[in-house]
Formats: C-alpha cells, structure tokens, sequence
C-alpha cells in the first residue's frame, strides 16, 4: 500500500513539475511574440545622425543653431521616428497596462493651468488624462505636476496609486516661472543652470546661450522665426526630476 502511494504520488509530482514547465515555455514563448511584434530599438543605437550639437559644430549664431537642430530633427524623423514611433496612447496600453504592480510609475506634466494662460491654450488635455486616471485595472501610480489652483503659479504633484480613485497632494516647493506655459520635449533633461539651454540664472556659456532668446519687433522681417525663439529648452522641474531618480536609486542628492 506504501508503495502503491509512494508511486500515486511520485507521478503527480511529475505531473506538476511537467505542468509547470510547460507553463513557463509558454509564457516564454508569448513574451518573445510579444517583443518581436514591438518596433526594433536597434534603430536607436544604429542610426548616423551627424546634425548633433556639439563642441565641435560650426555654430556661431542662433540662427546656424537652428539650422542645425532643423537639420537633426528632420534625420530623427527619417531615420529614427518613422520606424519606431510610439504614440502616448501606445505607450500606456502597450507598456504600462500590462506591467506588474510592482512600484511602477507615470510622471506626467501638466500645462500651466493658471487662469491668465488658460483661454490662450488650444490644446485640452483633459479626457485622456481621465481614461488614465479612471482605469479600473491601472496597475501603475499616477503623479501629475500641476496648478495648486487656476490663481497661482505653485504647482503640487497630484498622485493616484495603482486603482484607487482619489488622490493626495504633495507639494514639492516649485512654481511655474510666469512667462511658461508648458514644457516641451526638448527641455526634460535640462535644469535652468545649464550654461547652453538654461534660463534660469545660467552657468557660464561658452558662447552661444539658447534658453532665453526672444527678440521683438515686426513680423517677417527675421530669418528665424518666432516660434523657434520661444520653444522651451530647460525645465523649470527639473529639480523634482533628479530628487526622484536620486531616491529612486537610493543615493544622496548633490
């Protein structure tokens, strides 16, 4: 009888190791599908871009800048973005819906609410925001940078953990400077110290200085135009970016 049990139960041990295995074959196999489906990022690390700013490019005004970064935009575009563009949507359904609650987290900036900027924005945000925000099976934390209110400038990071509807208010000390009304892409990485695209009270340049140019006088009479004077180049957050990584690493801040 032992044996006959010893024997009933070494098969249903195979059985589980063997179901088990199969399993994670499977899983395995649904996560290459997966990846293989996804845009290849080798094009990243392939493409020959030589439109790139640096020490060595022959820049000597503002406007030989700009024509270089058209330059490099225009080569992101062609060689880069083409072939791999993700779009916001795309990037939540497709990266961050099916992460694990595993302390996973989408910083999102929002544009400045305060109540002298709003009825200039033409671009409203809003319902996206909520699908986000509302999604019952959000796995994911929430933190949005914006408006304590639409009569200030002070911002308060709004955060939503992973399924819960409601949210609580942080305050990380900073403001909206007066004359911004939203970030642009280019301007993530670089605090306002930076001596080429701060802003704020910036380092020592060495030579050309991108983050605060905006001449005035009539309409055409510039070969650069408005809009590329008034872009962005430097966050005015970014100090809450680096408190977070740092934090995130674990490590001190400078």
């Amino acid at each position: 009888m032992k044996k006959l049990a010893g024997s009933i139960l070494k098969q249903i041990l195979q059985t589980d190791v063997h179901g088990r295995a199969g399993a994670f074959l499977v899983l395995v196999v649904v996560a290459i599908l997966y990846l293989n489906s996804q845009p290849d990022l080798k094009v990243w690390h392939a493409a020959k871009l030589d439109a790139e700013f640096t020490a060595a490019s022959p820049v000597k005004s503002f406007a030989d800048y700009l024509a270089l970064e058209n330059r490099l935009f225009a080569q992101l575009d062609e060689k880069v973005y083409d072939r791999t563009t993700v779009s916001v949507p795309a990037l939540v359904k497709d990266l961050f819906a099916r992460l694990p609650e595993h302390g996973h987290e989408l910083v999102i900036f929002d544009l400045n609410r305060n109540s002298e900027i709003g009825p200039l924005l033409k671009s409203e945000p809003n319902a996206f925001f909520a699908s986000l925000r509302d999604d019952p099976n959000r796995r994911y934390r929430i933190s949005l940078l914006t408006n304590a209110s639409n009569e200030t400038n002070r911002v308060i990071v709004r955060r939503w953990e992973p399924g819960q509807p409601t949210s609580t208010d942080i305050d990380p000390g900073l403001e909206w400077p007066a004359e911004i009304y939203s970030l642009a892409h280019v301007s993530l990485p670089f605090p306002g110290s930076d001596p080429v695209y701060g802003g704020d009270n910036p380092g020592m340049s060495p030579g050309i200085r991108l983050g605060r140019i905006a001449l005035r006088g009539e309409k055409g009479v510039l070969e650069v135009a408005a809009a590329d004077m008034l872009r962005l180049r430097w966050n005015p957050f970014y100090p809450y970016l680096e408190r977070r990584v740092m934090e995130r690493l674990e490590l001190d801040g400078p």
